[in-house]
């Protein structure tokens, strides 16, 4: 680069060059951005707004308040989803997918992504794939109200497993040495009766060990798969 004038520095959280006009989109997924970075509790209009180089209050423009920004974010997770069936699945395997899918997010965003049990589910994203994989049921034989419930299963599945996964992952920065097995067994015997038998002992380190959510989640979609057949409700 040639040696001159110094380049100007862009607003904190914009790239270099012409600043992208604000929307409805950008505005979520730098909301989703910061969440992941440096969680729910410090995303505010005004930090947003400094992250995207603008005033807090212009993006009152874009989303009423952070309520719907919230919202907005959840779209924005459901949109990582698996919009609709893939054209050579069958219906089993496409709700896998889809369950899959689902709970695949919680590993991606591990502070944001437990917004889709606690806020607004209906939302477009939502409706976009409830409609694509309820068309697919109903060509196979399920009537409305099955096709419904068996959606509504395998989101269950999806979010449940991805909710149990995250008790076995810290979304934070680890700053001490990670605790080792004795460590652990130790911390445990110190939370039970000083007369609890053995064999409780033992459940509870086994309890608490790491999960292989994974194996345990292929399991239960397996499982609730197996359980479904077409037909009215």
């Amino acid at each position: 680069m040639a040696i001159g004038k110094p380049a100007q520095q862009a607003p904190a959280g914009e790239p270099t060059g012409r600043r992208q006009p604000l929307n409805r989109q950008r505005v979520l997924s730098a909301a989703l951005a910061y969440a992941d970075r440096h969680g729910l509790a410090g995303l505010t209009m005004r930090r947003l707004g400094t992250e995207l180089g603008v005033e807090g209050m212009s993006l009152y423009k874009h989303v009423a308040d952070k309520d719907a920004l919230l919202d907005g974010i959840v779209e924005l997770l459901w949109a990582e989803v698996p919009a609709g069936p893939a054209p050579d699945a069958g219906w089993r395997q496409a709700l896998r997918n889809f369950a899959d899918g689902l709970y695949r997010v919680f590993g991606r965003h591990p502070i944001v992504a437990p917004l889709i049990a606690t806020r607004n589910f209906v939302n477009i994203e939502v409706l976009r794939r409830y409609q694509a994989y309820l068309e697919l049921l109903r060509q196979t034989g399920f009537d409305r109200r099955r096709g419904l419930d068996a959606i509504g299963a395998v989101v269950g599945q999806g979010v449940g497993y991805g909710l149990l996964a995250l008790r076995y992952t810290d979304p934070a920065p680890q700053t001490a040495e990670p605790e080792s097995n004795l460590q652990r067994i130790r911390r445990i015997t110190r939370t039970l009766p000083a007369d609890v038998p053995d064999p409780l002992v033992e459940l509870a380190v086994d309890l608490t060990s790491e999960c292989d959510t994974d194996r345990c989640f292929a399991i239960s979609i397996d499982a609730l798969l197996a359980g479904l057949a077409p037909g009215p409700a």
